[in-house]
């Protein structure tokens, strides 16, 4: 599953989703991301989406990105993933680490205002409603949906935590070593699915720093330590 999520990422680097229909679990018919030309409810005349008139003022190179986007999104759509609308918010929590990283969809809030605000650490990112489409349907295919407890469910003991919100929707994974082998592997591969897209997804944020040291330094002995603890984490 990760390998089949990096590949639907690779598909996504360019690009973001124009707006669908969908739900977590995609029965909801997706709208025509293919549309040549049609009409919209003023009778004005419409091409891949966008007036006429819009669309003959485009350049060439223009063109070519709407009609790629177009072929991802109809692509995307034959493995039933859409754009998400709903805003949404998942975030995995280390409980022995006290790591917290998460991911917000457009939907949930704008990238360029959110960025713009200074805060503590950069822990959230905002991502392209695709991906949070494709993100939710990897989660799905694991099982996610199946297994975790609706609600936001604290549990003690627990050591890792995966937690999805969806409008007003919630859903939590738990595992810990109260558990045994109940749902550790699916615990750890979705979080593994978070972290791949959180890890993928540019982002350029506004992080305090009051103490002037080196922020990249801190940065890259945490993302080392992350990394350790959660393979210290496996073997337990």
């Amino acid at each position: 599953m990760r390998i089949l999520l990096l590949a639907l990422l690779g598909l996504l680097i360019s690009c973001s989703g124009a707006p669908s229909t969908s739900n977590t679990n995609n029965n909801v018919p997706p709208a025509n991301v293919a549309n040549a030309t049609n009409a919209n409810a003023s009778g004005t005349d419409m091409m891949h989406g966008m007036p006429a008139a819009e669309w003959n003022a485009l350049s060439g190179l223009e063109r070519s990105e709407v009609i790629a986007e177009e072929e991802m999104l109809a692509d995307l759509a034959a493995k039933g993933i859409y754009p998400e609308l709903v805003p949404c918010q998942i975030t995995v929590k280390d409980h022995r680490s006290g790591v917290t990283i998460g991911l917000y969809n457009e939907a949930y809030v704008d990238q360029s205002t959110y960025y713009k605000e200074s805060r503590p650490s950069a822990s959230y990112k905002v991502i392209p409603n695709i991906k949070m489409g494709a993100l939710l349907k990897s989660l799905d295919d694991q099982g996610y949906f199946e297994e975790a407890a609706s609600g936001s469910v604290k549990m003690r003991g627990a050591f890792l935590s995966v937690f999805v919100r969806r409008g007003n929707e919630k859903w939590t994974l738990n595992w810990g070593q109260v558990l045994g082998d109940e749902n550790k592997e699916l615990t750890y591969s979705c979080s593994d699915s978070v972290r791949v897209v959180f890890d993928t997804q540019l982002s350029i944020q506004v992080v305090d720093n009051p103490d002037a040291s080196d922020f990249f330094e801190k940065e890259r002995n945490r993302i080392n330590r992350d990394n350790a603890q959660r393979m210290s984490n496996r073997d337990h």
